[in-house]
């Protein structure tokens, strides 16, 4: 169906929305991927390029999406196409960057933890009699102390936390660790807090702006979509989904309601200046 789409003169709304729909269904597959199982616990997420690249090279399904995608839109908006289906196939925005380029953590319910590899116990050799010392006292033998069989040692498997669990984490270590009673202690641990949110990677404004409008593509939210007015649950929804605070998603949602405004007004303006001018004529 895409093939026909992007072949054809046209671009319609029906095309491009089956050009989301296979982007967020290839994102999903990339990330049952092993290989991109394996980058996310090495690495503490994968990078939306390491998501295309697999996309692209290792999918016998999705391999020539983005050359199909290409002959109708802008690598430009081809990209900021495939960070919203990133967003919408569930993956979630890591504290660690790759230099520029945000990671991203896959999704919960496909996250494949590692599997603990258990050695074979090592079996020693009953020392032979010609390897017995006679002890000077007695007729006993001296053997070699065995040592203990070394444990297994299971590979980690990676958590990511939300930034308002470990928010939640801290202030409960404040309440629980005042032994002195004198606040001393919770001091300290309200410092340590206080320095790992200066320390956080918090969202780029694009960052915001990206999961923003990809939360409003939502059909559930057609109705925020046309208001721009969230209720307090569906603030907390994209506060926990994009790590901003309420202050700053307030302030950018009433930007985007300022920006409509205007284009409305200018709308207006720009109409009842063309029916003056046909009654004029």
């Amino acid at each position: 169906m895409l093939s026909e789409a992007t072949e054809s003169n046209g671009w319609d709304k029906h095309s491009q929305n089956i050009g989301t729909a296979l982007a967020t269904r290839a994102c999903r597959a990339a990330a049952n991927s092993s290989k991109l199982q394996k980058m996310n616990r090495d690495f503490t997420g994968v990078t939306q390029r390491d998501v295309m690249n697999w996309i692209n090279k290792d999918s016998d399904t999705f391999g020539e999406y983005e050359k199909m995608m290409l002959r109708k839109i802008e690598p430009k908006s081809f990209g900021i196409a495939m960070g919203k289906a990133i967003i919408r196939a569930g993956y979630t925005k890591s504290d660690v960057k790759s230099g520029r380029a945000n990671r991203w953590t896959l999704p919960g319910d496909i996250i494949v933890p590692a599997v603990a590899t258990v050695a074979p116990p090592t079996m020693k050799k009953s020392p032979s009699t010609t390897q017995m010392k006679l002890l000077p006292t007695g007729g006993g033998v001296n053997k070699s102390p065995q040592k203990p069989m070394a444990l297994p040692n299971a590979s980690k498997v990676v958590e990511v936390m939300e930034k308002e669990e470990v928010d939640k984490s801290a202030v409960m270590d404040v309440n629980n660790n005042d032994n002195n009673g004198d606040g001393s202690r919770g001091a300290v641990d309200m410092t340590a807090k206080e320095d790992s949110i200066k320390n956080a990677v918090l969202p780029s404004n694009e960052d915001l702006k990206t999961f923003v409008e990809a939360w409003l593509a939502r059909p559930e939210n057609a109705l925020v979509s046309s208001t721009l007015f969230p209720t307090s649950k569906d603030k907390e929804e994209i506060m926990k989904g994009c790590g901003v605070d309420k202050k700053r998603l307030e302030s950018f949602f009433y930007r985007m309601r300022k920006k409509l405004k205007q284009k409305q007004e200018a709308e207006g303006a720009a109409s009842s200046a063309s029916d003056g001018q046909k009654a004029a004529d």
